[in-house]
């Protein structure tokens, strides 16, 4: 997929004014702190488990595909998933704003 320089500018503009808004970092790391505390007794129950906790959440192998689209079924599952897309905002919000920092500095 080829994203042209124009798009690629707005993106840029765009988690540029996003990264420095506290009130919306603040939401995030609230949300995320939130989800870990929801997940802080699964992260402790592998030290005790002797089977997988997500391979018993998700069930029988025929019901795979329903389960893993259903947040209600596979609450774990899904909680992980969203822990990890907020790391991954983070994470690109950061680099947005060393890149911001950067080219700001050298003009």
């Amino acid at each position: 997929m080829h994203i042209s320089p124009v798009h690629l500018s707005i993106c840029t503009t765009c988690l540029q004014h996003i990264a420095h808004s506290a009130e919306l970092l603040t939401e995030g790391l609230t949300q995320l702190s939130s989800l870990l505390a929801d997940l802080a007794p699964f992260l402790r129950s592998p030290l005790n488990a002797s089977h997988s906790v997500l391979l018993e959440e998700v069930g029988p192998l025929s019901q795979v595909a329903q389960a893993i689209k259903s947040p209600s079924r596979t609450p774990i599952l899904h909680k992980l998933v969203a822990v990890n897309a907020f790391i991954q905002l983070f994470v690109n919000l950061s680099r947005s704003c060393q890149a911001s920092y950067h080219v700001s500095r050298n003009h």
